[in-house]
């Protein structure tokens, strides 16, 4: 059997003070495509919601940065895109400049859903391109809970203005339940 998942997420972020921000996110449509033997389904519709509050700390060293995020999913989607009960999560960054524009990051996430805790731990390493663009490689690691595995690649940001910037991704589910393939287009949008 087949699967292919088509989302539109979106996430909007206020900025509180300069160390603390307010996030408000979903999937606003969703289709899932389903194909096999004796099987040919398409579902639609929208996703959960998710509320979170992101928090980075400013440090005395200009070459670490680190964050906070806290959030919790609501199960306000259509049947086929709901976790069917509330998610709740908190996850955390560290990133070390490594001069030029290079800079390494380990990312660390536990998500408590329905008595169950699963974890995530990804590494990643960024580099610039030009000016303008910056890649990354990375690779995660989920355990606990329905989604352990393997995933490995990377993506690329870059500035097209001073406050919009393009994203795109991919990664390569290696082993467990995780998804053959993942891929994204973002744009980010800055308003002041």
């Amino acid at each position: 059997i087949r699967t292919t998942l088509y989302s539109a997420d979106t996430i909007l972020r206020y900025g509180m003070t300069p160390t603390l921000e307010l996030q408000l996110g979903g999937s606003l449509w969703n289709r899932l495509d389903t194909h096999g033997v004796d099987v040919d389904t398409r579902s639609s519709g929208g996703g959960d919601t998710t509320i979170a509050a992101k928090w980075a700390p400013t440090l005395k060293s200009d070459k670490v940065a680190m964050a906070f995020l806290g959030a919790v999913t609501l199960d306000t989607g259509a049947s086929a895109f709901t976790n069917g009960r509330p998610v709740y999560s908190l996850g955390a960054t560290v990133s070390r400049d490594m001069k030029d524009g290079r800079a390494i990051a380990m990312y660390l996430n536990a998500s408590i859903d329905g008595g169950r805790t699963t974890w995530t731990f990804s590494p990643n390493i960024s580099f610039p391109i030009t000016p303008a663009a910056s890649a990354y490689f990375e690779a995660g690691r989920t355990v606990g809970g329905d989604a352990a595995g393997t995933v490995a690649g990377g993506g690329m940001t870059w500035l097209l203005h001073d406050r919009v910037q393009l994203d795109i991704y991919g990664l390569r589910g290696l082993d467990g339940q995780v998804p053959d393939l993942q891929a994204g287009v973002g744009v980010s949008v800055s308003w002041k």
